[in-house]
């Protein structure tokens, strides 16, 4: 769930209720409405994101990581979390220059959640490179079977060389024992496209995740394999 917006209670309740609970924290952009927006996007973007209304962030300037660790990523584990989900660490396959320090941030994070779970998304290219240097616990892909398009504003399938070749990954992730969910973005959850979306993700030993872009519009039940 959300690290910033979900409150201490939520996190002891989900918990309650026998659930893995991680924050959810960017850590390769700026996001739009956060308490830290705007300083940070005066000091250290690097470029705008215009999918997500973000900013990409400069990782690899040390004042930019002691800010999101002891300002983003410390309160947020103070809620009771068992960890965190960092999101846009990938931002370095198109950011080359930023990746020593998008390294150096997730191994100050890693020190910070001691024996926590620390998950990231995406980035099949980069997280050899990853993997080499930090130790983290799940992965999560996007976009394995279905996605959705920015600029057509429309959810379809990806073709079958790009779904193999996804799928392939995951299961290598799997295989090297990381837990790793997929999500998969489609204009329905109860749709044909959410259904092959669960059993690919499920065929290779994924948790699978469908829903919306947005995230507005889930699953009543939980996919199970």
């Amino acid at each position: 769930v959300d690290g910033v917006e979900a409150s201490s209670e939520v996190v002891s309740e989900l918990q309650s209720e026998g659930g893995l609970v991680l924050g959810y924290v960017s850590a390769g952009t700026i996001e739009r409405g956060r308490p830290w927006t705007k300083r940070l996007r005066k000091r250290f973007s690097i470029g705008y994101w215009p999918d997500w209304d973000e900013w990409f962030a400069a990782v690899r300037k040390a004042r930019f990581r002691r800010y999101f660790l002891n300002k983003i990523a410390a309160p947020v584990l103070e809620k009771g979390f068992d960890g965190l989900f960092l999101d846009n660490v990938d931002m370095i396959a198109i950011r080359r220059r930023q990746t020593k320090g998008m390294i150096k941030l997730l191994e100050g994070t890693r020190e910070l959640l001691g024996e926590r779970f620390l998950f990231i998304q995406n980035g099949d290219e980069i997280i050899p490179t990853i993997e080499a240097q930090v130790r983290f616990d799940g992965w999560n892909r996007e976009d394995v079977t279905s996605t959705y398009d920015f600029d057509s504003k429309s959810y379809s399938l990806n073709g079958q060389k790009q779904i193999q070749a996804a799928l392939s990954f995951v299961a290598e992730m799997v295989s090297k024992g990381y837990l790793v969910t997929t999500a998969d973005y489609v204009a329905s959850s109860d749709s044909s496209e959410a259904v092959l979306s669960i059993e690919n993700s499920c065929s290779v030993g994924a948790v699978p995740f469908v829903g919306d872009i947005f995230l507005t519009q889930v699953t009543e039940a939980v996919p199970l394999c």
